[in-house]
């Protein structure tokens, strides 16, 4: 005990705890824990470790490989575990699970692939759209509308012009312009 009200315990290698003022710390073994003012930071070693303050946060997982960390100020997410990778901010978020799914959103345009089967794009302020599931394939772009069964077989109309395509490949392709 400490004229200042400072305390410490101890039952070493087994026991540990302090205190003085506002902050506080206790290890039992393995785990521990630290109270300060707007600071937390708990863990039970080597396997999980946490830290939080005012600014951000922060957790990390070894035998996972995993980390996330939380920025309050600019308020952004990264995490990373093994093959997983998401990161968020105010513009957009980014997500892969290496290597089959990628997906991202930012600004309005977004994109997700399931790798190889299916992707799709999006762009809203162009009103936009792409998609290919397995050999289907279907679009948009404004009143254009485009189907088929890629690389064989397409149909392309924009009923707002007449415009359009169509092909049987390597047999037929037919291209009319605007009415």
């Amino acid at each position: 005990r400490r004229a200042d009200g400072g305390k410490v315990d101890t039952f070493l290698p087994f026991f540990w705890h302090s205190s003085g003022g506002d902050r506080e710390t206790t290890v039992v073994g393995p785990w521990y824990d630290h109270t300060a003012p707007g600071v937390r930071d708990t863990g039970f070693a080597p396997f999980y470790f946490h830290a939080r303050n005012v600014d951000r946060s922060l957790t990390i997982i070894p035998l996972l490989l995993a980390f996330h960390h939380h920025d309050v100020k600019t308020d952004t997410d990264r995490t990373l575990a093994a093959l997983f990778w998401h990161t968020r901010d105010k513009s957009g978020s980014t997500t892969v699970l290496f290597p089959l799914w990628w997906s991202g959103d930012a600004d309005g345009k977004s994109h997700h692939v399931v790798f190889p089967l299916f992707w799709r794009f999006a762009d809203a302020k162009a009103k936009s759209t792409s998609t290919l599931l397995g050999p289907f394939y279907w679009a948009s772009r404004g009143t254009d509308r485009t189907y088929g069964l890629m690389p064989l077989f397409w149909f392309s109309r924009d009923p707002a012009d007449g415009s359009g395509s169509a092909a049987l490949m390597p047999i037929f392709y037919r291209a009319p312009g605007p009415d």
